[in-house]
């Protein structure tokens, strides 16, 4: 099952076009990590899916609506099973939610 997934997705910073026609889908109850060498645009993806930047084109999709749809009914985001790691060290805090998918009760 595929809660989370992009479709056609553009993100960019100004005229900048950083990720390009990008689909992808991030499978329910798996940790997924995203590979590649700096400046491909992982962390720029992760940002657009989050919401902490905006995108160009395309579609974010969360359970089956556009984030953008889930943003402007008033979801808070302790609500969403997204996490952003950056690239210093951080320590995962797991929601009881998200413990129970991933059996760690």
């Amino acid at each position: 099952m595929t809660r989370l997934y992009t479709d056609d997705l553009s993100i960019g910073y100004g005229d900048q076009l950083i990720v390009k026609n990008l689909s992808v889908k991030i499978p329910d109850k798996k940790i997924t990590t995203i590979i590649g060498p700096n400046g491909c645009g992982k962390s720029t993806l992760l940002k657009a899916i989050t919401r902490i930047i905006s995108y160009q084109s395309g579609k974010v999709i969360l359970d089956g609506e556009s984030i953008n749809v889930w943003w402007d009914i008033g979801l808070p985001w302790a609500n969403w099973d997204v996490i952003l790691l950056n690239q210093v060290g951080v320590e995962l805090l797991l929601s009881d939610k998200s413990n129970k998918y991933m059996n760690r009760e």
